[in-house]
């Protein structure tokens, strides 16, 4: 075997900071339980809920308990986020034309995890006292609150979670150490220049612009059907009272080209591009762990249904979406949005 510093060329001896797996090729497994239950107590606190019904409002008053397990995947240097949970929320109704008439209960979501979505889940909803209202509230309760902890689990949170903890997961490569650099070239011996030359060779040269590197990118197509016209989903893509029941707290939207619009609990944002009622729209499209810079050319096109009342086709195709984002991008798509909507509006087979 060769020593230290004898540089056989049969033998690679170096040190690396990713000596004990190296470039992350290798399985590993994080518990990040103790940040994730302190970071939903925080965020499920005093929150508010879109409803979808105007003569209620809905709060998440607390997140009373939290059991379960939560983990970051490392596999080939690719961060995956596994979670199976049981959380136990208090909730407050209150009447919009009396808000002296409110009613609190219990939501209870049972052994839930990143795979699922609202009409998986294994969930109890309780009405505290006796109340008139109690079995309205327990759909608006199923429909707007229950949604919004899902929406928040299978979206936010999951970025949330990689955006803390990928940089302690994940080793530094050889790539990316600093002693893979390579040395400074020797400098030549000075060559004699006039005294005139001496002050404007020693100002310092503009530095040359580093050119980024190119990402690897492709185009992610998304498909879904929607039980109603494209006028009404023209109006949940677009205008934020429309949205606000499916796309959580801190909606930022309007039907103007060039605005910018926030979606999902800031999750997702973006630019109208352009707008073409009621058949497409086009936007700049992003994550919020994505860096300021980065963005997918989005193009969603509404196609009515052959006969009335047929579902209409829901295309989106983002172009220039990551390669190692891409099933992040469905599942905001399928889940997130699409399963989102069909669960406020009752517009798909998905029917709360």
């Amino acid at each position: 075997m060769a020593k230290w510093g004898q540089g056989d060329p049969r033998w690679i001896v170096e040190e690396r900071p990713d000596s004990t797996n190296v470039n992350n090729w290798h399985w590993s497994e994080t518990n990040v339980y103790p940040w994730a239950s302190e970071h939903l107590g925080k965020h499920f606190t005093q929150l508010e809920v879109p409803s979808s019904d105007p003569e209620w409002t809905f709060l998440i008053k607390s997140l009373e308990k939290v059991e379960g397990d939560v983990s970051l995947i490392n596999r080939k240097g690719r961060i995956r986020t596994i979670f199976d949970l049981t959380l136990n929320f208090q909730w407050k109704a209150t009447l919009a034309s009396d808000p002296e008439t409110t009613v609190s209960g219990n939501l209870k979501l049972m052994d839930f995890n990143q795979e699922e979505t609202a009409s998986d889940a294994d969930f109890n909803i309780t009405v505290t006292g006796s109340s008139p209202h109690a079995t309205k509230l327990r759909q608006l309760v199923r429909r707007d609150v229950l949604g919004a902890v899902v929406g928040f689990l299978i979206g936010a949170f999951m970025e949330d979670l990689k955006v803390q903890f990928t940089g302690s997961v994940l080793l530094p490569t050889h790539s990316t150490s600093s002693g893979d650099l390579p040395a400074a070239p020797k400098a030549a011996a000075p060559t004699p220049v006039p005294a005139a030359a001496t002050a404007a060779s020693t100002a310092p040269a503009p530095a040359a612009a580093k050119k980024p590197a190119a990402k690897d990118t492709v185009s992610v197509t998304v498909t879904a059907d929607l039980l109603a016209p494209p006028e009404e989903i023209f109006d949940v893509f677009t205008r934020a009272e429309r949205a606000r029941p499916w796309a959580q707290n801190g909606v930022v939207l309007s039907p103007v080209e060039g605005a910018p619009f926030t979606l999902l609990n800031g999750s997702v944002a973006g630019e109208m591009v352009s707008l073409d009622r009621p058949g497409t729209i086009i936007q700049k499209w992003r994550l919020s762990s994505w860096p300021a810079s980065q963005a997918a050319d989005a193009k969603i096109t509404l196609v009515p249904g052959e006969r009335p009342g047929s579902p209409t086709k829901v295309t989106v195709k983002l172009v220039g979406v990551c390669r190692e984002d891409q099933e992040r991008v469905r599942a905001c798509w399928n889940q997130g949005v699409f399963e989102s909507i069909r669960r406020a509006f009752g517009w798909g087979s998905a029917q709360i």
